[in-house]
């Protein structure tokens, strides 16, 4: 891809002052949930790299006990809502403003992809979850790094893994 050698995990984005539009919108101090890795729309099925809805409203309500309210980021309005949010964001910023909302949060969640990605160009540190693709592979070391109790890993191993379990399960075991 262009990148032969290089340490993914020193890859840094600066940003610029006008970078910081959106952010400023924001309370001080905010956590960032994401629940979508790539810029697909999330309609067709369960995907193998997020979290089944009801999961991640789970979490955004024991989120909600620290009083810190929460941002919703996502390439576009197609992406996995959330519930229990606080600002709703998808496909509301470019990637620098996403970037610099992103460099000021106490905290982000989201699966292994854009989103993570992304935040680690900026220097933030994050919970990150893994479905299909492979933690050891694809996970930065700074973050804290969830790998999936079952299955998982199942990466390429089929056209469709994305969108589609290999297993053929309706919601994948490893989300």
């Amino acid at each position: 891809a262009g990148f032969d050698g290089a340490d993914f995990e020193k890859l840094e984005l600066k940003l610029d002052e006008q970078d910081f539009a959106l952010r400023r919108e924001l309370p001080a101090r905010y956590l960032v949930i994401c629940n979508s890795a790539e810029a697909l729309t999330v309609t067709r099925s369960a995907w193998t790299k997020t979290l089944p809805a009801e999961k991640m409203a789970r979490i955004v309500r024991k989120l909600k006990r620290l009083n810190v309210p929460t941002v919703l980021l996502g390439a576009s309005r197609d992406d996995a809502p959330v519930e229990g949010i606080d600002y709703d964001w998808r496909g509301r910023s470019t990637l620098r403003q996403a970037a610099a909302i992103l460099n000021d949060a106490a905290l982000f969640i989201a699966p292994e992809g854009g989103i993570a990605n992304l935040a680690r160009a900026v220097g933030r540190k994050g919970i990150v979850f893994f479905g299909s693709t492979p933690a050891p592979f694809f996970a930065f070391t700074t973050n804290t790094n969830i790998r999936p109790q079952l299955c998982g890993g199942c990466w390429w191993t089929t056209p469709s893994y994305l969108y589609h379990c290999p297993r053929l399960l309706r919601t994948p075991a490893c989300v």
